[in-house]
């Protein structure tokens, strides 16, 4: 399976289900595809659309940009970093970068050399450097990106590599919720507590699927919290938008603060102007003006001028919008317990 002292070799084969396999093979190959994209005037900009990379990019995207736009929680464990090994992998399990040239570019007297270069050559990390997801079945090239879609192209089944394990997520950790409006955001759960917005829903869903992820709907989960209130959130904090960095939080919402937050509203009471204990109300100024009003309003609308009339019937108007004011204006805040234990 891996290099031993003897120096043997056996292919690195997916440790995963055939569903697995066959789905990882197949984003692989999809990888290919848009590198070439990348050698296009318009393909560049459809490449840039579709990464959703708000700077753009000159290039074909490396595997690790291209998976962590697809897959959600990529780098969410922090195991300890493992050795590096060195292993003979199959290309088409291997997510490359075709940067800066194609296959066809190779001239045809070097193809030999370069294949069994590729097949049989370890070298320093320098040289090729995947990092492997085994429950997934895929790898990303750090080093060595060029190579993947050379070897594919001509069939080879072997590239030999220096090769770290990384782990995602197990599948029951997982679940992806279907938005309840189609015009919402497919987004993905973790542990109960932890959203991500799916930016490329339809491509995820069918990797998670083959991974064993399960797809449901909000009301099908225990315990969360206002569907509505998440998406709120979800749109104020910009989740379903590029974030400014790699970084899982950036792109994060723990639903433990969205419940906080509920409760907190929750603890909130409506109060008058009269119970804003331990501050009183001036009353005595207030009916003061309020008793003026209704005063000047009464004699004014008796006499039998229209416009003296009218400005009569506006000071009634008035002492009887200040006079209902006092119960109709409320104020919302927090139920705090000094208060309420000064108003008993």
């Amino acid at each position: 399976m891996i290099v031993d002292e003897n120096g043997s070799k056996d292919l690195l084969r997916p440790e995963v289900s055939e569903v697995m396999e066959r789905t990882s093979e197949q984003l692989c190959a999809l990888k290919v595809s848009l590198d070439r994209y990348a050698r296009q005037w318009m393909g560049q900009a459809f490449l840039d659309d579709w990464m959703d990379w708000p700077r753009g990019n000159t290039c074909a995207y490396d595997g690790h940009t291209f998976l962590w736009l697809i897959l959600p929680f990529m780098n969410w464990e922090r195991d300890e970093p493992e050795d590096y090994y060195r292993a003979y992998v199959n290309p088409r399990h291997v997510l490359g970068a075709s940067i800066k040239g194609w296959p066809e570019d190779i001239p045809e007297g070097k193809v030999a050399g370069r294949i069994a270069g590729y097949a049989t050559h370890f070298g320093s990390r320098d040289n090729a450097c995947y990092i492997r997801y085994p429950t997934l079945g895929l790898y990303w090239a750090h080093e060595g990106k060029h190579r993947v879609a050379f070897m594919r192209a001509h069939d080879q089944s072997v590239i030999a590599a220096w090769v770290r394990d990384a782990s995602y997520p197990q599948s029951e950790r997982i679940v992806v919720i279907a938005p309840t409006d189609e015009r919402d955001e497919w987004v993905a759960l973790l542990d109960g507590r932890y959203l991500q917005v799916l930016r490329r829903p339809r491509v995820t869903v069918q990797i998670l699927n083959a991974y064993g992820v399960k797809t449901v709907r909000w009301k099908e989960v225990t315990g969360l919290p206002d569907e509505q209130r998440v998406r709120q959130t979800i749109y104020a904090r910009r989740l379903h938008r590029a974030p400014n960095s790699m970084a899982e939080w950036d792109r994060t919402l723990d639903l433990e603060d969205v419940r906080q937050q509920q409760q907190k509203e929750a603890a909130s009471v409506d109060r008058t102007i009269h119970e804003l204990a331990p501050l009183r109300f001036v009353w005595r100024r207030y009916f003061a003006a309020v008793a003026a009003c209704l005063a000047a309003g009464l004699v004014l609308s008796a006499i039998q001028v229209d416009w003296v009339r009218q400005i009569g019937w506006m000071l009634l108007g008035g002492a009887s919008g200040l006079t209902m004011g006092l119960t109709l204006l409320r104020l919302r805040g927090p139920r705090y317990v000094a208060l309420d234990s000064i108003r008993q």
